[in-house]
């Protein structure tokens, strides 16, 4: 079964990824920590006012029924972005993956099945 390999750490200086597509070589990149839930309405507000201040993955949003999370530069804008070390990684991880799935999905136009790394402390 052919893979799309992904390894990402959701740190407190910045998310570094790492991905690998099948038959190509490593590509990586990182975006900044900043993790903010914003209004549920953010995402129709953001494609009526799109923000070009950023590339995507630094303006990136995820919502689901319960909330909205706007990643990236793009959040440091809202209360409670910042990552602080005695914070646990995790609670904003799930959205810091989501968001990065979708970012490489949009950029290489593929649709494999992933092979998923996090790198999370004790």
């Amino acid at each position: 079964m052919t893979l799309l390999k992904i390894a990402i750490d959701p740190g407190s200086s910045a998310t570094k990824v790492a991905y690998q597509l099948p038959n190509h070589s490593i590509k990586c990149f990182a975006m900044t920590p900043y993790c903010a839930e914003v209004p549920l309405d953010y995402p129709h507000h953001r494609r009526l006012q799109p923000n070009h201040a950023y590339p995507h993955i630094e303006n990136a949003w995820v919502s689901d029924p319960d909330g909205c999370y706007l990643l990236g530069a793009a959040a440091k804008k809202f209360y409670g972005s910042a990552v602080r070390n005695q914070d646990r990684k995790f609670t904003k991880a799930l959205y810091k993956i989501l968001g990065v799935l979708s970012h490489i999905q949009n950029h290489e136009h593929c649709a494999l099945p992933i092979e998923l790394g996090v790198l999370l402390p004790f």
